[in-house]
């Protein structure tokens, strides 16, 4: 165990000496990054400020110690709101700042920059109205009753002047809802842009909707305007219009609650053949329709006086 007695003697010989050495008196510089606080309204123009700062500070060895190896790491926090009437940040002001942050235990040697400019980006709050990047899918047979509306309708957006010069509304991100019943209630979230803060982060999607099948019917093409001296001949004479009507009103749907007609007044005198605008009656509860063929053509034949 002999052997042992040399490396014992050396590290009780090296912890006297590092005890004695942190007592004594040193000098250090470090490089502090600051980090600039603001209000919501009020935010730091970091492009024109400092973001470090460099200073030479003196103190007993064990407390600068882990400073020097590293392992304890400065951060300067500058509420800048609190000097917003001021022009910059004083020497005074700063060193109030660096002995909440070290305590009286380290003397400041030497600073910089030994003032710092006050600079904000000046924000606004405005309430603006929700728009919808919603896609509802009507894949399961429900069609919306209702254009989708948002709980809240209106968000409150904080950003510069020129955002609200180019922009009247807040959107949702783009999402897609497959409708599966009659009143959908959905957490839909808005987008997030950089720089730019939205309260609330997400609003809830409202949207009715009903249970809605198809039904087909062919019916005659109607004319009307026709004058005594013309013979108009549509090609074809009949078509096919299919309607989505709701499932509970299928077995009401008659085939006489909907007309297909041309108005003679408004074919074109140009010779064309095909007829540009076919009216169609639908009832009220009908989301949607679509005709087969969707081209009617026409002949038109003068009589001679």
């Amino acid at each position: 165990m002999t052997w042992l007695r040399f490396p014992i003697a050396f590290f009780l010989a090296f912890v006297i000496w590092l005890a004695l050495k942190l007592t004594e008196t040193y000098t250090l510089e470090l490089k502090i990054p600051i980090r600039y606080q603001g209000t919501s309204l009020l935010v730091p123009d970091t492009a024109r400020l400092p973001r470090f700062l460099e200073v030479k500070i003196k103190g007993r060895g064990s407390t600068l110690f882990l400073y020097s190896i590293g392992l304890k790491k400065p951060l300067l926090k500058v509420p800048l709101n609190r000097y917003a009437t001021q022009r910059e940040i004083t020497t005074i002001q700063i060193y109030q700042q660096l002995v909440k942050l070290w305590g009286s235990q380290i003397e400041i040697i030497e600073m910089t920059p030994r003032q710092l400019p006050v600079a904000f980006i000046k924000k606004e709050l405005k309430k603006l109205p929700v728009g919808s990047r919603v896609r509802l899918i009507t894949s399961k047979g429900y069609w919306p009753t209702t254009l989708p509306s948002f709980e809240p309708s209106y968000v409150n957006v904080i950003a510069d002047s020129t955002f609200f010069q180019q922009n009247n509304k807040w959107y949702t991100v783009d999402t897609a809802i497959v409708l599966s019943k009659k009143q959908m209630r959905i957490k839909v979230p808005l987008e997030h842009r950089s720089g730019i803060d939205v309260n609330p982060d997400k609003v809830t999607l409202i949207v009715k909707a009903q249970r809605y099948t198809e039904k087909c019917f062919t019916l005659p093409i109607q004319t009307r305007n026709v004058p005594e001296e013309v013979w108009l001949l549509l090609v074809p004479s009949k078509i096919s219009l299919c309607a989505l009507v709701p499932v509970e009103h299928y077995e009401k749907v008659k085939k006489e609650d909907f007309t297909v007609s041309v108005d003679y007044l408004l074919l074109p005198q140009d010779g064309t053949h095909v007829v540009p605008y076919v009216e169609v009656r639908i009832p009220e509860y009908v989301y949607h329709y679509y005709l087969k063929p969707s081209i009617v053509k026409r002949v038109i034949h003068r009589y001679a006086h």
